[in-house]
């Protein structure tokens, strides 16, 4: 979930069965809450991930998105499923996303 000066974006989750890829919009003016259409090169379906305003530019508000679960662990919450190692940004104004490349997550 991120927060910008017209309302709340939530994106990605889980619905009980499987991981899902959908990005939403509330309107803080008209008080509801729209799927987002999107162009660009589209993030998987996932979960357990985090989704973060870039305060780079007012004029140019920017989503970032990082991993995620792509299938849950067998133990539920005990346990880690198997994650993403891909990055996403989002420009809120065209509704469009970019991947960025994989992400090494090898120890420093």
């Amino acid at each position: 979930m991120a927060a910008t000066a017209d309302g709340v974006w939530i994106g990605f989750g889980y619905n009980g069965k499987e991981e899902q890829a959908d990005l939403w919009h509330f309107d803080l003016s008209s008080k509801c809450w729209q799927q987002v259409r999107t162009t660009g090169s589209l993030p998987t379906a996932r979960s357990v991930t985090d989704m973060v305003l870039l305060r780079g530019s007012l004029q140019q508000p920017t989503l970032f998105v990082f991993g995620g679960e792509f299938t849950p662990s067998q133990q539920g919450h005990e346990g880690a499923g198997e994650y993403h190692d891909d990055a996403y940004v989002f420009d809120i104004k065209k509704s469009e996303w970019t991947r960025i490349a994989a992400v090494s997550t090898a120890a420093c």
